[in-house]
């Protein structure tokens, strides 16, 4: 065991877990308890498995930035405690206890009714004619799987894609027809909806949507039938959970693979035995990018602040080769491969087009290191507790609810996530104006 490793592990249990428990707000879901949380899922599990094995961390990172893993882990943690720390200051200093918790309530006319049941069937026929269309336009449904390790040119330019998230939103506005009506055959429809959704997004090839969705269930059902805390949530639920999720999450990359799809129909591939719990936690954690980024940037080669011309650029780049990457983790990519520096707005052409997620961390120090953790992370932590009031504001609506997990897994300073929200309200916002708006007239 590497001594910085050590330290580290020590350091992080120790600070997620002060935060947590001296945290007196009884809503498991909120920002402060959120996050925590799932600093503690994505950060602990994989710096103690690197504790135990060190082979597990990407040998190339520690090349590109010329250091050992003990003094590169040092350094992640003095960044990734600055970054903490910050956010942690933006929730307080947007929290307020001017809301309380009240859970959403059902509105039980038939007109209302009948209007939420119908949305969530038409919202989830868009999403679902989408996906059809889309596997249409390539030759079926199998070519799809037999080709997921070309998913990226496959979804090029395929807009309607964006529609698909109408049957997430919808899967989550289903569980509002059980509060209001608890019939067997809504549970059903619910049900229906969730398997639909997890399949189209798992044949797309990504894993973050399902989790997301498995995410925004748990809090919906949180917020909406039964407050949940750790002495009421029922273990074995929660290791049967777990269990299925990593295999789902080991299980994707398999199937992104060259000839993926056919290994495994054909039982070349046994999922058990090729089952890897390290690799598991390795898709889960951004920790070894957080490490590459806290130890690779300096005075010399930071990025001061070019990643807010990405998107500008891209738009008024007329030559697609001249364009650049929307994704700044093209970049990051590129860097620990080659060794060679990019930054933005450098054009597509002569980069390698997959990318590392660089996440607020990235975006903060690769721009501007301290003062630029500091900045975009108090800023998230604010926009953390600013949307949760609004949740609370709207007596945690379905919709409202499905935003707020949404910001909490998914919102930072990077283009991509910021493309990735600006994508996203337009289908929330008719969501709202169809169903929420109109309940309050």
């Amino acid at each position: 065991m590497d001594g910085g490793v050590v330290l580290t592990l020590i350091w992080f249990v120790l600070l997620y877990g002060i935060v947590y428990i001296s945290d007196k707000n009884v809503d498991i879901f909120s920002p402060l308890k959120f996050v925590t949380l799932i600093y503690i899922i994505r950060n602990i599990p994989y710096i103690a498995l690197v504790c135990l094995d060190e082979s597990i961390f990407p040998a190339n990172i520690l090349q590109v930035v010329n250091k050992d893993i003990g003094d590169a882990f040092l350094q992640y943690t003095f960044v990734q405690t600055i970054a903490f720390v910050s956010l942690l200051v933006g929730i307080k200093f947007n929290s307020s206890k001017k809301y309380r918790f009240q859970r959403f309530h059902a509105q039980t006319s038939d007109r209302q009714f009948k209007r939420h049941f119908w949305f969530v069937i038409i919202t989830a026929g868009i999403g679902i004619m989408a996906y059809l269309q889309f596997i249409h336009s390539l030759g079926g449904i199998f070519f799809l799987l037999s080709n997921l390790s070309e998913r990226v040119s496959m979804q090029k330019g395929q807009y309607i894609l964006i529609l698909i998230i109408f049957l997430s939103i919808a899967t989550v506005l289903s569980l509002k027809l059980i509060q209001i009506r608890p019939f067997r055959k809504y549970k059903v429809l619910f049900a229906l909806l969730f398997t639909i959704t997890i399949f189209v997004n798992s044949s797309l090839g990504g894993r973050k949507t399902t989790l997301y969705l498995v995410a925004t269930c748990v809090v919906a059902y949180h917020y909406i039938f039964k407050p949940l805390s750790f002495k009421n949530i029922k273990k074995r639920y929660v290791l049967i959970v777990s269990v299925l999720l990593s295999v789902y999450i080991f299980l994707i990359p398999l199937l992104r693979a060259q000839g993926g799809y056919d290994s495994i129909k054909s039982g070349k591939v046994d999922v058990i035995e090729v089952f890897d719990f390290k690799a598991v936690l390795s898709y889960m954690s951004y920790t070894n990018i957080d490490v590459f980024t806290a130890n690779y940037f300096n005075m010399s080669n930071v990025w001061s602040f070019k990643t807010l011309l990405t998107i500008p650029t891209h738009l008024m780049t007329s030559n697609p080769n001249d364009k650049p990457p929307i994704d700044e983790g093209i970049y990051y990519y590129n860097i620990v491969q080659t060794g060679r520096y990019c930054s933005p707005p450098e054009p597509r052409k002569g980069l390698m087009l997959s990318g590392l997620p660089i996440e607020n961390l990235g975006f903060g120090y690769a721009n501007f290191l301290y003062m630029g953790v500091v900045i975009a992370f108090f800023f998230q932590g604010v926009i953390f507790s600013y949307v949760y009031k609004l949740m609370q504001k709207h007596k945690y609506s379905p919709i409202m609810i499905y935003l707020y997990v949404f910001i909490i897994f998914n919102f930072n300073f990077s283009s991509l996530r910021l493309l990735n929200l600006i994508t996203l309200l337009p289908l929330l916002c008719i969501s709202y104006f169809t169903l929420d708006y109109n309940r309050k007239k």
